[in-house]
């Protein structure tokens, strides 16, 4: 069964909401990553106009499209995607950076999983085959293992950073308030040995 941790009214809200799947960090996984995030930006020479904050920290999984309120049939349809998951935990291991080619004024400076990510690319996979079952037909099936740092203008190339890993023991189910900085937590669950 989920967690639900807070389900909000779900009309107009006045700004654009997305609806993610995500793996969120411990609060000890977080310190490191930002301590990482200040390092790479000195050696890089970031500015970091927007950065991400440290409790937004995540590694996207699947996403949907944007709305003027959530409409509640795709809240439902992903909470069955989501409590049909069982995947052990697994670890992420983070060892290089770099900024994501966009046409866009501001890049995604990201951390990539290089070595090894084919756990989290299987989760991806389960996860979208399971949403497609729920019944949403738009699942992006490219997948690029990351979690975003900061934008930034400057265009830096991949590079080898000190190794940093990440526990992944649950993954959750977020609203965002797109533009107004705010991440909802609709749900979360375990992966398999938190069930047992």
């Amino acid at each position: 069964m989920p967690e639900q941790l807070s389900l909000p009214g779900l009309g107009p809200s006045g700004q654009r909401d997305f609806l993610f799947f995500a793996l969120l960090l411990e609060d000890s996984e977080t310190s490191r990553i930002v301590e990482l995030r200040r390092q790479l930006c000195r050696e890089c020479r970031l500015e970091g106009r927007q950065v991400i904050r440290p409790s937004h920290l995540h590694v996207s999984l699947h996403g949907f499209r944007e709305y003027d309120g959530l409409p509640r049939a795709l809240v439902q349809m992903a909470m069955t995607a989501g409590a049909s998951i069982s995947v052990q935990p697994f670890v992420i291991e983070f060892d290089r950076a770099m900024s994501f080619r966009r046409n866009t004024r501001e890049r995604p400076f990201v951390l990539r999983a290089a070595r090894n990510p084919g756990t989290l690319v299987a989760l991806h996979k389960i996860l979208g085959e399971a949403i497609r079952r729920a019944g949403w037909r738009d699942v992006n099936a490219s997948f690029t293992p990351h979690m975003t740092l900061l934008y930034d203008r400057r265009l830096v190339a991949e590079r080898e950073v000190e190794p940093v890993q990440i526990q992944a023991r649950s993954f959750f189910l977020v609203h965002s308030l797109r533009g107004r900085g705010v991440y909802r937590h609709l749900a979360r669950w375990p992966l398999q040995d938190e069930r047992s």
